[in-house]
């Protein structure tokens, strides 16, 4: 139930000041918490590197270009998820990733797969190189990384001789 409240003419001024500053008090903590966020993303794309890279004892600060920023259109944001793992991945994979970065795609799970399909089919060839793989599911990658080791052809468990089984 709506409740009406009169508020006299000379108080109204005051009002409007009282909530113009705290508006702008609201918008400093989010730019602040924007930047504190930025940079620890930062600090977490540097632990990942160093997990890659072993013996890795110190981790240099990023440029700012290298930060993870969910402002950045779906090609950038995909081109980012597919250097972070440096391999050919499917949609759901690069909505995997980019989960850990903006956690409100767990919400909306199929949005955001929606979203990064559409832009792979429609800059695949361009940005991106595609192909089938052996699951069904099409696997993308940034183009010129021939490199990549294929999810379908990856080795699992570790290799062992036979002089290292226990019978």
């Amino acid at each position: 139930m709506p409740v009406n409240i009169q508020i006299k003419d000379g108080h109204v001024k005051d009002l409007v000041l009282f909530y113009v500053e705290r508006q702008k008090f609201l918008k400093a903590q989010i730019n602040m918490l924007e930047k504190e966020v930025k940079e620890i993303s930062a600090i977490i794309m540097q632990l990942r590197q160093a997990e890659r890279t072993e013996g890795a004892t110190e981790i240099t600060p990023l440029a700012n270009a290298d930060v993870y920023d969910d402002k950045w259109p779906w090609v950038r944001k995909i081109t980012f998820a597919m250097e972070q793992v440096n391999r050919p991945v499917s949609t759901r994979e690069i909505v995997d990733i980019l989960t850990e970065y903006e956690p409100e795609f767990i919400a909306d799970r199929k949005r955001a797969i929606a979203s990064v399909s559409s832009t792979l089919s429609v800059k695949a060839g361009e940005e991106f190189e595609k192909k089938q793989g052996t699951r069904g599911e099409f696997e993308y990658s940034l183009p010129g990384k021939d490199n990549y080791i294929s999810n379908d052809t990856q080795s699992y468990g570790t290799s062992i001789g036979v002089d290292d089984l226990p019978f």
